[in-house]
């Protein structure tokens, strides 16, 4: 589960407590998203887009910081699930055109896994992702 995934599960968890009878579909109004799209991200079966990450921590009150945080640890999380499949190539404007993110946002992406110690590049054409993607 992703930070976003996480976040949002724990707000509606919350708001749920307080009416047993606050559906999705009335968060996702609140949080100004599609309820389609809303329940694809927290069911797993559709990825977080960096606009869907920044509207939702926006509209659960993180402030722009810890929104820009937040959508770049979901980008890392993408680009260490593409670096973890079989036959990945290490060539970021491939990832790009395969993932549909801009080139940018992956290197930042890049950048936080390096940082993190969860990716090595060991070569040009070798990069080992340490942990879970």
């Amino acid at each position: 589960m992703t930070d976003c995934v996480a976040l949002v599960v724990e707000h509606l968890t919350l708001r749920r407590r307080r009416n047993a009878r606050y559906s999705l579909r009335a968060f996702a109004r609140d949080l100004g998203v599609s309820h389609s799209t809303l329940s694809g991200v927290v069911s797993g079966r559709r990825p977080a887009s960096a606009r869907f990450v920044r509207r939702v921590a926006t509209r659960l009150g993180l402030d722009e910081r810890e929104a820009s945080a937040l959508v770049d640890r979901e980008l890392a999380t993408k680009l260490a699930a593409v670096v973890a499949r079989d036959g990945f190539l290490p060539d970021l404007r491939e990832v790009a055109v395969r993932s549909g993110l801009p080139v940018d946002a992956l290197c930042v992406a890049l950048h936080r896994l390096l940082s993190e110690r969860r990716l090595e590049l060991t070569s040009a054409h070798v990069w080992t992702l340490r942990g879970d993607p």
